[in-house]
């Protein structure tokens, strides 16, 4: 990576993705898989840089090199993400949500090979408020919330339903393509499969459709008993 202090590196690290992405037109940031794959790293980048060190390093203050994301950061009583528009918030949640879920999903069942899967992606840390919600990882379900939370209902929401089906298939093809090229010792299907198991949103042909987010048990243990010590234990 040119970057050293960039916060993730996407599955796909193909060229079109670390390279400086060609400018495109407006119009295209509508499709997920051009905004994943063009535009998503340089907006996480952008929405770090407005975080105080503090706070986005603040399970690494030390070596900053573990990225964190507190949950009033994706707030609207913050001010991070005001560089988005309406769409632009809603991809940008959708492709957050698959990033944290992966780094999850890797340590919550895979994590002898934990090690090596962080050190490829760097994925950001979700985590919650200061002074005592900061010592717990959070669903990525929450980011859904966070990004609606104290919104009136006279104000437009966000709606993440339809993007995030539309994103289904192009992270499916992401996730097993990163393995089979850079993790060899996981089955990228696999994998996958325990992502789906985590989704907040299904489609409405399934037969348990649901728009409620859904917490795995082994997710679950992650999220609120992984403390502070036990994530400096693994680094």
């Amino acid at each position: 990576m040119e970057n050293d202090n960039a916060p993730i590196r996407p599955h796909c690290v193909s060229t079109h993705v670390i390279g400086q992405p060609k400018r495109r037109h407006r119009k295209l940031m509508t499709d997920f898989k051009t905004y994943y794959n063009s535009k998503f790293r340089d907006d996480i980048n952008r929405f770090f840089s407005t975080i105080p060190d503090a706070s986005r390093f603040h399970e690494d203050t030390e070596n900053k090199q573990t990225f964190s994301i507190q949950y009033e950061r994706l707030t609207p009583a913050f001010d991070h993400l005001n560089f988005l528009d309406k769409n632009g918030k809603e991809l940008f949640a959708v492709a957050l949500f698959l990033t944290v879920l992966t780094d999850m999903v890797c340590y919550s069942h895979f994590k002898t090979h934990y090690s090596k899967f962080r050190s490829l992606t760097r994925y950001p840390k979700f985590i919650g408020n200061c002074p005592s919600g900061c010592n717990y990882h959070y669903h990525p379900s929450d980011i859904f919330f966070a990004m609606n939370k104290g919104r009136s209902a006279t104000e437009q929401h966000l709606v993440f339903y339809d993007k995030f089906l539309e994103a289904i298939e192009t992270m499916k093809e992401e996730t097993i393509n990163f393995f089979i090229e850079h993790l060899t010792e996981v089955n990228g299907e696999v994998f996958w499969e325990k992502c789906q198991k985590e989704f907040p949103y299904r489609p409405q042909t399934e037969k348990y459709d649901t728009r409620l987010p859904i917490l795995n048990a082994s997710i679950a243990q992650t999220c609120f008993r992984r403390t502070r010590t036990q994530i400096q234990r693994l680094n």
